[in-house]
């Protein structure tokens, strides 16, 4: 069997984890990462999956597992990493703030009423407007397209795992 299809493997074990994790979290109340329940469900994937390749391709355990295992694991870490960062990220949280209002702009004082300012956000919306991310015009703050598409990407995630803004 050659390296390559067990890269490949790995990559499908994601992929089919990546669709139980939307199916469940579609059928799921969810306010948290829930990491041990997504462990769960990708150890059990891998698994299926290792089984399954075993049966149908009658391959030796440590030929497939010495690869498939450290590969598959490093893919779902980079997932975990993408998904806590979307979900508890302040800057994704602001921008995300802005955009679901009308207006598509906020205010000082509004931001001062949802979040403690001094520690947690004003240093971010700092870090945001440097980095051209936010621009400020008469004290109120507005994405920049960039900045919307990203926003818009990270809502589309929160509505596709039912998850309540967080950060």
């Amino acid at each position: 069997m050659s390296t390559s299809i067990l890269v490949l493997f790995s990559i499908l074990v994601n992929v089919v984890f990546f669709i139980l994790h939307f199916c469940v979290w579609r059928f799921k109340k969810n306010n948290s990462p829930k990491l041990g329940l997504l462990s769960l469900i990708f150890l059990t994937t891998y698994v299926i999956f290792c089984f399954s390749f075993f049966v149908f391709f009658n391959m030796s355990i440590d030929k497939h597992f010495w690869l498939t295992a450290p590969t598959s694991f490093c893919i779902f870490i980079l997932y975990l990493h993408f998904y806590i960062g979307m979900l508890k990220s302040v800057s994704l949280r602001i921008m995300s703030e802005i955009i679901a209002r009308n207006e598509m702009n906020i205010d000082i004082r509004e931001l001062k009423k949802i979040y403690s300012f001094e520690k947690m956000v004003e240093p971010r919306l700092n870090l945001l407007v440097t980095n051209k991310w936010l621009r400020v015009k008469n004290n109120k703050y507005y994405c920049t397209k960039l900045s919307k598409n990203i926003a818009f990407i990270n809502l589309l995630f929160h509505k596709l795992f039912r998850l309540n803004i967080t950060g």
